[in-house]
């Protein structure tokens, strides 16, 4: 387990900052290279070593395999960004050590998510515009980040206002081809319908897709920057939006104050329980004004640096 003072392939725990779920993860530095990281644990799959029985011994094998290849392909299609790519916090290396993989991120800090409700409407604009970015780069290569939640995105202030960074994509997978044989992760309070559906094992991860992405975006959206979440009508059901939109509800928003008419009319189709009714995030994003996403960059570094 992860703990201050342990040496993992050249990284020294300095702290231990979360423990239990899939992962823990703590700060670290490199022994001789100095610099600060982000080192996570991954709780499981272990790799195989002195299993007896040959059958658990092949399924754990292509447990691993399946991993491996998963995180060294998502890694490969992000080091490849060269456009706007300030928005993804990437990591920086995948490894196992022993029986146990593990992550390395760049150590960012990020602002309290908390104030952003009570931030004037010019900041929370610019917040909008730089989460709807981020999502946009992974999704036009087809990446399914599958975690998105407010403790994925940090905050980072410019001249401009408050702008986000994505993170965490430990569960992120190209369209069509999710995990088999490790289980998906995440937090149900973000969950798209389809992706509550999987959760509770009735549905195949493969109903999972960028539209799943879409409807956790517009919750992040009317979360962090109005400090509720939507409201569902039509069901006496509890639980998450989710939950309740597969019940029978029906999700509302009221329009979005910093965000344009186009965006506005837009949103609350993302919310829709059909995932091929929603809009896409490079729909989203052109309903707010920004470029094509081959002339992000240079708007965005113009104008919040």
């Amino acid at each position: 387990m992860i703990a201050p003072g342990k040496i993992i392939e050249g990284y020294r725990v300095e702290s231990v900052v979360v423990e239990g779920g899939k992962s823990q993860s703590g700060t670290a530095t490199k022994v001789g290279g100095g610099g600060e990281y982000f080192l996570k644990q991954f709780i499981s799959p272990k790799f195989p070593v002195g299993d007896t029985d040959p059958v658990h011994h092949r399924q754990q094998m292509a447990a691993c395999e399946q991993f491996e290849r998963r995180h060294r392909s998502i890694m490969a299609s992000l080091d490849q960004f060269t456009n706007g790519s300030g928005h993804l916090v990437k990591p920086l290396d995948f490894f196992r050590a022993e029986l146990t993989y593990y992550k390395v991120y760049p150590y960012v800090v990020s602002e309290d998510r908390s104030r952003l409700s009570g931030e004037a409407v010019r900041s929370k604009e610019v917040f909008l515009k730089t989460l709807a970015l981020s999502l946009r780069e992974l999704h036009i290569r087809d990446i399914v980040h599958c975690d998105i939640k407010a403790d994925n995105v940090l905050i980072h202030r410019t001249k401009a206002g408050p702008t986000a960074k994505l993170i965490d994509f430990d569960e992120a997978f190209v369209v069509g081809d999710p995990p088999r044989t490790d289980r998906l992760g995440g937090d149900e309070k973000w969950f798209s319908p389809e992706r509550q559906l999987v959760e509770d094992e009735e549905a195949d991860s493969d109903t999972i897709g960028l539209a799943s992405d879409v409807f956790s975006f517009v919750l992040l959206v009317q979360q962090m920057l109005c400090g509720t979440m939507p409201t569902v009508v039509g069901t006496t059901a509890g639980g998450s939006v989710a939950e309740r939109i597969n019940a029978g509800g029906a999700a509302r928003l009221d329009p979005f104050p910093f965000a344009t008419a186009d965006f506005n009319a837009l949103a609350p189709m993302a919310l829709d329980a059909r995932p091929e009714r929603r809009p896409t995030i490079v729909e989203l994003c052109a309903s707010l004004g920004l470029p094509a996403a081959q002339t992000s960059r240079v708007m965005w570094n113009a104008g919040t640096r």
